[in-house]
């Protein structure tokens, strides 16, 4: 090694020197210590590598994935192939590789196990489809978008068509699964969010979203209708035993039945309270929002006026909202805009919006609209947390906020 050496030193001085004879004297020679480090450092081997012999493979445009691992991205809403922080986290570089298995020979078939694309990407169901087809794999965790417990990536030797993983199960498999996300909440600070559903319950999605929550062990506002709880007790009685608030939404949530007058809205306000207490649910907080928010075409000023001295003399305090994400209006996004890239961007802009607002404004707080019932933001929830918790926020719960927020506040 040490002819190359001396021959790239010689070469990188002439180089240097041409350019600048003399005041680049420090940098040639600390250039040379560098390269001769290198050869230095180098370990070489004479030892014949197996992806050099051809009898390694049947074919020569075979790929040699089945001897050599990389890692691909697991499809979802969380992560994709060509995110960078993801790879990044994965601790590997590369693209994720598919060649199409009907394209190899049968003998080339015999190298690979079979094993059909994980649809339930937690990482018991992702090992059990594993063990099943007589693989094993070790479980690493790592820090990821992806909801605690899932399997975002796997790292095998084989081969993919997009339907099924095809793995030699000799060589090592790697699964990498999200890290547990860390608390954040708080009962003080202009960096608080409060984070508040509508329009629930539901039969599963309210389940999953519950599941999340409890992952970050943040607690949230649901506010549902008397006409859902009815429909989904269930769902509605785990809101309250896991620690989150359930507030009034009305009952049926139908603008010309409830906003005739202040009686109106009672009426609907008691029919709300026993519908909930049928369901097993002691009311810890009462907490109301008003169906489309305290200002609408719907209530006038006078409406507003005796409906909400109404709710205070029932011991209700009320809550309207500052950040925003659109998902009940999705039908308002631009044409060739995605779904999940419109909840997202839409989310970003009214919480800088509302950031910008506040500033000056001493425990002005940031209180987040969103619906439950719209799968899509259950499916984001884990990405919205770790937005937030990125950007330094915490979380907190209305009730400890110590009084309402309405539209009206939100101009002082």
């Amino acid at each position: 090694m040490k002819p190359i050496r001396i021959i790239l030193t010689l070469l990188l001085t002439l180089c240097l020197a041409a350019c600048s004879p003399s005041e680049n004297l420090a940098l040639i020679r600390g250039e040379a210590g560098e390269i001769a480090a290198f050869f230095e450092d180098r370990v070489y081997s004479r030892v014949p590598s197996v992806y050099a012999d051809p009898a390694q493979h049947a074919s020569p445009d075979r790929p040699i994935l089945e001897r050599q691992t990389h890692t691909e991205i697991l499809p979802s809403v969380y992560n994709s192939s060509s995110d960078v922080l993801t790879v990044a986290s994965v601790g590997k570089s590369g693209e994720s590789l598919t060649t199409a298995y009907a394209v190899l020979t049968e003998a080339e078939k015999t190298v690979y196990t079979g094993v059909p694309r994980f649809t339930d990407l937690s990482a018991a169901a992702v090992l059990e489809s594993l063990t099943v087809k007589g693989i094993t794999a070790d479980v690493v965790l790592r820090d990821n978008p992806a909801p605690a417990g899932e399997v975002f990536a796997i790292e095998y030797a084989g081969v993919t068509d997009g339907m099924w993983y095809y793995i030699n199960k000799e060589m090592p498999v790697t699964l990498y699964v999200s890290n547990q996300k860390p608390a954040k909440t708080a009962e003080k600070g202009d960096n608080l969010i409060y984070l508040t559903f509508d329009d629930g319950p539901t039969l599963s999605d309210t389940g999953e979203l519950l599941d999340v929550l409890d992952l970050y062990g943040v607690k949230a506002a649901f506010f549902v209708t008397g006409e859902a709880v009815q429909k989904y007790p269930m769902s509605a009685k785990e809101i309250a035993d896991r620690g989150h608030l359930l507030g009034c939404h009305s009952v049926s949530h139908k603008y010309d039945k409830i906003y005739v007058n202040a009686d109106a809205l009672e009426a609907e306000m008691i029919l709300w309270e026993q519908i909930v207490a049928d369901a097993g649910i002691t009311l810890t907080h009462k907490l109301f929002r008003f169906p489309g928010g305290s200002v609408s075409s719907y209530l006038t000023d006078y409406k507003r006026l005796t409906m909400t001295e109404m709710l205070t003399g029932r011991g209700y305090t009320i809550y309207d909202w500052n950040v925003v994400t659109n998902d009940s209006l999705l039908s308002l996004r631009p044409e060739g805009v995605g779904t999940y890239d419109y909840i997202r961007e839409t989310f970003k802009e009214t919480l800088a919006k509302c950031v910008r607002e506040n500033e000056g404004k001493s425990g002005a707080p940031i209180i987040i609209l969103m619906h439950e019932t719209v799968p899509e933001t259950v499916d984001l929830m884990p990405w919205m947390l770790e937005y937030l918790i990125g950007e330094g926020y915490t979380f907190g719960s209305l009730d400890q906020m110590g009084g309402s927020w309405t539209f009206g506040d939100r101009k002082s």
